[in-house]
Parts: structure tokens; sequence; C-alpha cells
């Protein structure tokens, strides 16, 4: 069967659908809540992460882990050419003005937020020069173009985007925070990292989200609690005073009611609360014209705060698919091999998103390296990260050598060099080429 051949203008060559995304002026809307579309649910899922103790210690674990992970670069060609291409690559990504490590960094915020950009600046490798556009601080004096720094664009200061007809993201609008002054910035110009590309939305969904109900419950329920036991503590303030003072009849009495009250609504710090009853004046009696006292709340509390907030920041933790850190904790039981098994899903999770910074650093910053420099992009180098790997290494290697005694494996050049790799051990004839 031969080869159709198509026309210029062949509607085979011609998108007809469209990408299915709610948007509207360079605003999307696939979020039902209103609170958490474009830089509103930036500045919040910016709050929950620094603000919540949950998740900022689950984000910070995730981080010391990506921290961990070896960076390597390699081509499926054996050509000498090549090969320098390739050492070429990770001395770039190691002359920008960040580290890569830092760089990485700032990509991985697309976990929190749901999105991450970061503008490629270029530059052309001449020596130690003054002009920063041109200036190597490992003296590289090749003239080739390389990556001055990739920066990242804050989530907060995106305010919309670009869409091509069909509704793919072309790039996005950044509001300058210092002089408010707006730019665009297309997307040749970004690495655009995502946490899903579902209906190509250019804002992803955040791991966050699925926390945000839980979070907001918990911080209404504590700010509640702290008002509570400051009011139990300090009771609520009571004065008794003459009834004709409380008729407010005159200018004098309405003077004197009005001292009392503010003095009894600002005896307590916090929320202003106090009581001021009228008392009468019996002849005879013992009883005073003025009476102060505090009341406090009687018996005990029908509803365990404790226990709410833990069901919440556990939902927290299950929703992150870190919820084995409450193991052994807050009545939370669970077996070892639960553990682990909770453990190994949650750094296949970790692998899946350097998975996707690995694809977009191949498929947008090396392959702009290459044209870049008018290099042919057959047989690129690529990078590719080490794994987040739970399995104790004695155990693994105990293993490989049961394995390889009975005969169902055979030691060979793949197989040493992925347990070298599994031991963090240098490869043979091969320098150290992590980032």
């Amino acid at each position: 069967m031969g080869v159709k051949k198509l026309s210029n203008t062949s509607n085979e060559m011609i998108e007809i659908g469209d990408t299915g995304s709610l948007r509207n002026s360079g605003y999307t809307f696939e979020e039902f809540v209103p609170e958490l579309r474009s830089r509103n649910g930036a500045e919040i899922f910016d709050e929950m992460r620094k603000n919540d103790a949950t998740i900022n210690g689950v984000l910070t674990l995730m981080n010391q882990l990506f921290y961990n992970v070896s960076w390597k670069y390699s081509t499926d060609c054996v050509d000498n050419d090549l090969e320098k291409r390739g050492i070429i690559v990770e001395q770039m990504l190691n002359d920008m003005e960040k580290t890569f490590t830092q760089t990485m960094n700032d990509a991985l915020t697309f976990l929190p937020h749901g999105y991450s950009l970061l503008e490629i600046v270029w530059k052309q490798r001449l020596g130690l020069h003054t002009d920063r556009r041109f200036y190597s601080k490992h003296n590289y004096r090749d003239g080739l173009w390389a990556p001055r720094k990739i920066p990242l664009r804050s989530q907060k200061t995106i305010i919309k985007w670009a869409f091509d007809p069909t509704g793919t993201p072309i790039g996005a609008f950044q509001r300058i925070p210092s002089s408010g002054r707006e730019v665009f910035i297309p997307i040749e110009r970004l690495l655009h990292f995502r946490t899903t590309t579902e209906c190509d939305l250019p804002e992803g969904i955040s791991i966050l989200r699925g926390c945000y109900e839980s979070y907001e419950t918990v911080k209404k329920i504590r700010r509640i609690e702290a008002i509570s036991i400051e009011r139990d503590l300090a009771g609520i303030p009571v004065v008794y005073a003459p009834a004709s003072i409380m008729s407010k009849k005159t200018d004098e009495n309405k003077r004197q009611y009005d001292n009392l009250a503010s003095q009894i609504v600002n005896i307590r710090n916090n929320t202003q609360a106090g009581i001021l009853l009228p008392s009468n004046i019996y002849e005879g009696t013992n009883h005073r014209q003025f009476q102060f006292d505090l009341v406090k709340a009687a018996g005990q509390k029908q509803i365990d705060t404790n226990t709410i907030i833990e069901r919440y920041e556990a939902n927290i933790a299950i929703q992150l698919l870190a919820d084995f850190m409450y193991m052994g904790a807050k009545k939370a039981g669970g077996t070892y091999n639960l553990a682990e098994v909770k453990i190994k899903l949650f750094a296949q999770s970790l692998n899946y998103y350097l998975d996707v910074v690995q694809d977009v650093i191949n498929d947008s910053l090396i392959r702009q390296i290459y044209i870049m420099n008018n290099w042919p992009l057959e047989n690129m180098v690529k990078i590719k990260h080490g794994n987040i790997d739970t399995i104790d290494f004695e155990i693994f290697a105990k293993s490989i050598m049961e394995l390889v005694q009975c005969g169902a494996l055979t030691p060979d050049h793949t197989l040493e060099k992925e347990i070298r790799e599994r031991g963090n051990i240098p490869q043979i004839g091969e320098d150290i080429s992590n980032v």
C-alpha cells in the first residue's frame, strides 16, 4: 500500500477540533472554585505551602529527596563529535548564573502551584567578559550560544495566557510588581512545567488542590479554638450598674454608660466582649451599686477539636500520598510492610514528577541549544534523572548475587551499569557527570 500524498491545502493537515478548555480573553475557568483561579489561586496555594505544618513538611521532604537525585547526560550514539556535544551541553548547564540544582528547585514549584514558567535568557560564551550577555564563569571562549540563566517567573505575577485558535497556549502575560508594567513572554522563551497536560490547560492542577477544603476547615477550627481558649482562661467581664445609668435618660447617665461599656470591652485583647447588666440598690442591704465579675464557661466542651484537626490533617497527608508520616503517631497504626508499600508509592510519584522535568528540559531547553548553535538534531544528547530509590542496597545486592548464582541472571555490562547506578558507584571509565 502506497503512502498517501497530501496537498498543501489538505484537510488532514488542518486542526478541526479544540482543546475544550474553558477560557475567555486569556483567562481560564476550568477551576470551579472562583477563589482558586489565576493569581488568586497562586496566592492561596503559596499560603498553604508556607503556613500549614503538614503541607510544608511534605513539600520539604520532597525537595530534600529531589535535591539528592543525580542528573546524567547521555546519547544513543558513540560518535566522538556527539559525545563532545554532550560534554558541552553539560558544561553549559553548569555555567549558568544559578546552579542547575537551584534552577530545578525553581522548576519544582509546579508541584504546589500546578505549573511553573522559567524564562530562558541566552548568552554567547566569550570568556570572562564584563558584559553578562557574554560572560562565562568557567572562562569558556568557544563563542557558542548557551543559557545564561533560567529564572522563575512567579506564578503570583502571571495574570493571563495567550492561546492559538485551537486552545494551545502560546505565551503568558506577566505583570511586573515593581512597575505594574505588563509584558508578554512567548512560549518559545519559556520552560513550561505542568503536573498535567489535560485539555492543554496551561495552569495544570496543583497537588494541593485536593487539600484546599481540609486546609480551610483546619484554619477556621484553629482560629475558633484559640479564641475559645482565651475566653475560657480569662472569662467574660460582667459589670453590674444602677438601673438609672443603664436607662441613659440624661446626658450624665449616657456618659457613665458609655464609659463603663468601653472599659469592659477593652479588658481583653483579641475579640472584644463584655456584659453590662443593671443592678438595683436596696436600702438596708450590703449590695453595692457597682459590681465586676468574670464569667467562665461551665463544664467541659462537648466537641474534641484535636480529633477533628487530626482527621483533616490526615486527609491532607493522604492527598499528598504521604500518610506514612503519620504511622506510629497520633494514634495512627500500621505495620512495617504497609509503611514500606506507602513509601514506595510516594517515591514512584516523585519519579513521575522528575520525568516531567526531564522531558521538558530535553524537548525544550536542550533542543533549543542545538538549534541556536546550528547543530544537527539527530541523536541529541539527553539529560536523565536518577531514581528516588527506596530499596535497601544491601538487600538489592544480595538478591542480585542469589539470582546470578542460580543462573537466573548473567553478569554483563548492562547489569553492572545498573548495580553501579543503584549503589551510586561511578561507572567504569566515566568521569563524574552528576549535576
